[in-house]
């Protein structure tokens, strides 16, 4: 029953990556917090601290010039482990 509402809560916060502007994602944020006050799940609400220390990373990944798409990561990272090899 815990990881279900786990998997739901992170369901829930899936849509904040995909606000466009900060000011968005702290209000997304703060309605999901509020939603789930009542939830004592321990997971779940280590998750919401977690996410409130990092906020300014997570604002960050709300501007557009800064998202990547996961293509262009996985090729990079490929790069990265070759360097090594061929070395």
């Amino acid at each position: 029953m815990a990881t279900a509402g786990c998997t739901r809560l992170k369901e829930s916060f899936g849509r904040l990556w995909s606000c466009q502007r900060a000011g968005w994602a702290w209000r997304f944020f703060q309605n999901r917090k509020a939603a789930r006050k009542g939830q004592r799940l321990q997971p779940c609400q280590q998750f919401v601290r977690m996410l409130a220390a990092h906020w300014d990373g997570s604002a960050a990944f709300c501007q557009p010039e800064n998202k990547a798409s996961l293509g262009f990561v996985e090729g990079l990272n490929h790069k990265i482990r070759v360097i090594p090899r061929r070395a």
